[in-house]
């Protein structure tokens, strides 16, 4: 501005440093304002281009930040929706840099901007946007500051645009700018982080955001003991592109969206996404955060399925989850790194062999919880472990099985068939936050209270698949030519005609070409009633037998089965008692039924494979 200027009314002949195309005819030209409202004027900058040519926000800024070297902008790519900018940040005499508080850079425009509903995805390909641009004057005067609905470079410029960012609570306003000394003269120095744009849009108006932060020296935030993020000596992410992935989530089981704001009044539920948007590989990259865009039900073209406060999906796969040599399958979300942080939305996650009965990885949170992390904040993934979403986009948190074989006989690592994704509440409330393994309250960002809250559950990717048993020991126990007759070698199939199938062959110990020299269920006469035995392989978790029972020519039954193929279970309301179950080096195992002798009764034993 010139030293002239009022304090009221400011105009773009007010404006005193220009960057761009000279003045002139046939020459837009539009204003930049940047308020750190500390207590001093904010300061303003122009910007000139021809006006045949098209600009936007992005533009503009990057024309000032090479006009005065004063200004400095360290960016880095947000893949997401917001409509204001990141938290402050404050360094040390190394450059580290740790958060300090809950204070936003809020984007506003002179303008008002339509983007047209049919800016999604058509026969998929991106739709450029059907955009209407008023120019209203300047904000200090006839105009007014309206809240950005697009990102910065897809923020379009006209003649007499303004753009403003104020730092401060959500919905701060630019104040009236002062004079911007000669370019080069002044002495203080802005940093941050700058989020541009999305190549491809998400969604219709998401808003992508600029941080201009100030220079500062603080302290340097704690870390923990566990992995740091991708790139990083000691991390433990896994690469979207790693060829250490067999396979992804293929069916959604169940899905429960959470409240978008958890201890509020609203009852409005997170609705970004569909389940469709969590199965296959990760919709995310991690390189250049280019979203394909595939088109389908729920919020079109959407990448992830936001979970919102304390939502959960299932997810299910073609082949069971199997504990191997480490990690046995990741998890992706849709965050993004700054330095050694990470905008991290967390969620506990919990596996299931029979889809009913789930167990919880034991989740570590070492976020100090004095101070909420804000709703864009960010958090040190060093200080997490066993919590999904702490690496950023295209990078999974990996989970391994063996931490959870021996948490309970209803779960067989050996067959995990389901995994559940539940979102963290990441408030420090304690009636409202979720709390891990150890009782901590798990801090991440809250409240976040948008269409987009919560977890975004991005993708499940496999390292370790169940292989095909039964495929296996077909192909071991019969010649090439009979192993695709079903008449040989087929489940039901008898080819030695001991009276045993090839199944039951297979879930017993069996040979399937020699005859066996005992039946397959022995019957015997004990002291409590009648004796029911039979030996199974306990390597079999692809089996599940039950026992059962017929009384006087009545329906069959059971009387005592399997539980996923790891334990017996009596059925309730059943006068049995199981003796005992002993094994034999831990592969065969004899199972033995003692059953009250009361009138005719008749026994069989049922063989089932499960998937």
């Amino acid at each position: 501005m010139t030293a002239g200027a009022g304090r009221g009314a400011v105009s773009l002949t007010d404006v005193r440093w220009w960057a761009g195309s000279p003045a002139g005819p046939g020459v837009s030209e539009a204003a930049l304002v940047i308020d750190w409202r500390d207590g001093t004027p904010g300061l303003v900058w122009g910007y000139r281009w021809p006006s045949e040519e098209s600009r936007t926000g992005r533009d503009m800024l990057e024309a000032v930040l090479g006009l005065d070297p004063g200004l400095t902008v360290d960016s880095t790519f947000f893949p997401g929706t917001m409509a204001w900018g990141g938290r402050s940040r404050s360094y040390d005499d190394a450059g580290t840099a740790s958060y300090l508080d809950d204070r936003y850079w809020n984007y506003w425009v002179n303008n008002e901007v339509f983007l047209h509903p049919t800016d999604f995805i058509q026969n998929g390909h991106v739709v450029p946007p059907a955009t209407v641009v008023v120019p209203l004057g300047s904000p200090f005067g006839s105009g007014r500051w309206v809240e950005s609905p697009t990102g910065l470079a897809d923020r379009p410029l006209v003649n007499g645009s303004w753009d403003g960012w104020a730092f401060g609570e959500y919905g701060s306003l630019p104040g009236v700018p002062a004079a911007v000394p000669e370019p080069g003269v002044w002495g203080m120095v802005v940093t941050g982080f700058c989020v541009l744009a999305m190549r491809r849009r998400r969604v219709v108006a998401v808003a992508v955001a600029v941080a201009v932060l100030g220079m500062g020296v603080g302290p340097v935030a704690a870390s923990g003991p566990y992995a740091p993020g991708p790139g990083q000596v000691g991390s433990d992410a896994v690469a979207a592109g790693s060829g250490a992935i067999r396979s992804w989530a293929t069916g959604v089981a169940a899905f429960l969206p959470g409240l978008q704001r958890k201890g509020s009044a609203s009852t409005a539920t997170a609705n970004y996404g569909s389940t469709a948007s969590v199965l296959g590989p990760t919709g995310i990259t991690g390189t250049d955060g280019d979203y394909p865009m595939a088109g389908g039900g729920g919020t079109p073209g959407a990448p992830v399925l936001s979970l919102g406060d304390g939502g959960s999906v299932t997810v299910t796969f073609a082949r069971p989850i199997t504990d191997g040599a480490g990690a046995d399958f990741a998890v992706f979300e849709n965050g993004f790194a700054s330095g050694a942080l990470v905008f991290a939305e967390l969620a506990f996650v919990e596996v299931s062999s029979n889809g009913s009965d789930f167990f919880r990885f034991p989740a570590v949170s070492c976020t100090a919880t004095g101070v909420q992390v804000g709703a864009y904040g960010a958090v040190d993934p060093r200080n997490l472990r066993n919590l999904a979403g702490k690496h950023p986009a295209g990078w999974g948190t990996p989970f391994d099985l063996a931490e959870l074989a021996a948490v309970s006989p209803l779960l067989d690592v050996r067959r995990v068939t389901h995994v559940r994704l539940v979102d963290v509440v990441g408030s420090v409330t304690g009636a409202i936050g979720s709390r891990d393994s150890l009782g901590n309250l798990v801090n991440d960002p809250f409240p976040t209270q948008f269409q987009t809250g919560g977890f975004d559950a991005d993708a499940v990717g496999v390292m370790n698949e169940a292989v095909d048993a039964w495929a296996a020991w077909v192909e071991a126990g019969f010649p090439v030519g009979q192993r695709g007759d079903a008449a040989v070698s087929g489940a039901l199939a008898d080819p030695d005609g001991d009276g045993w199938p090839n199944f039951a062959e297979y879930a017993c110990g069996g040979r399937p070409l020699e005859r066996e020299g005992q039946p397959l269920l022995r019957v015997s006469a004990g002291a409590g009633g009648v004796v029911l035995e039979f030996t199974r392989l306990g390597e079999r978790g692809d089996v599940r037998w039950r026992l059962e029972m017929s009384e006087s020519g009545g329906a069959w039954v059971p009387v005592v089965e399997s539980a996923g193929g790891a334990r017996a279970e009596v059925m309730a309301g059943r006068e049995v008692v199981v003796s005992g179950v002993t094994e034999s080096g831990g592969a065969v195992v004899t199972v033995r039924v003692t059953v009250p002798l009361a009138g005719a009764r008749v026994f069989r034993l049922k063989l089932e494979r499960q998937p």
